[in-house]
Formats: structure tokens, C-alpha cells, sequence
């Protein structure tokens, strides 16, 4: 999903769940895709939430993203909900966070036999 965001200016950071104190760099390597790097400091002015937060396995809250995001906010920054086939919105996840974009990925599936 990090290629979503790509052509946006600025560091990219992964927080895994909620643990700020493991944050680390994205960066993206021609041929390869996003890689995980260096511990990064979990600040900026885009949050970008992933569907993962949303799906029944996942013992992150709503609350604890939503603590997230103020603590690694700048003042005039946005959170921008990147979804895979509506899971955030259907978690109930877009009306405790205020974000201010959403995208939202649909995939089609096709089965074929070959004999």
C-alpha cells in the first residue's frame, strides 16, 4: 500500500500497531518496491492508516489509533485512510478518526481451469 502514496513529498515511516518506539523508514528501492530501514522518528504532517488496523485479528482499537495519530501529528497535518475493499469503513474505524482523505482499493478475483 505504500506504493499508493508514493509521489507524496517527504520521509515515509512504518509504525507497526501502535508501537511508536519501532518506527522505522520506508524506502522505496527501484525494482523492489517499499523496503523496511532505519528507526525513524514517528512524526509528520500525512498519517496514513492501513485496513490491517481493521481486520478481526488485530488487537488494535480505534482509540489507540486515533492516540496515535495526535501523538505523531504536526498541527496542520491530515490522516488519509488507505482501505482495501471498504474493511476501515465497515469496522466502524471512519467515524472515530478524523480523516480527511480516503483511498479505497477494490481487486477483482477470476478462477479459471485449463485442462
Amino acid at each position: 500500500m505504500a506504493y499508493a502514496i508514493r509521489d507524496l513529498a517527504g520521509d515515509r515511516v512504518y509504525i507497526p500497531n501502535e508501537t511508536l518506539d519501532k518506527t522505522v523508514k520506508l524506502t522505496y528501492i527501484e525494482g523492489c518496491g517499499f523496503q523496511l530501514g532505519e528507526k525513524a522518528e514517528p512524526r509528520g504532517s500525512v498519517v496514513v492508516l492501513l485496513e490491517g488496523l481493521a481486520m478481526p485479528t488485530s488487537r488494535v482499537t480505534a482509540k489507540a489509533v486515533l492516540k496515535v495519530v495526535k501523538e505523531t501529528s504536526k498541527e496542520r497535518s491530515a490522516a488519509i485512510e488507505v482501505d482495501l475493499m471498504n474493511v476501515l469503513d465497515r469496522s466502524g474505524s471512519t467515524n472515530k478518526i478524523p480523516f480527511k482523505y480516503l483511498v479505497d482499493c477494490y481487486c477483482e478475483s477470476k478462477v479459471e481451469e485449463f485442462s
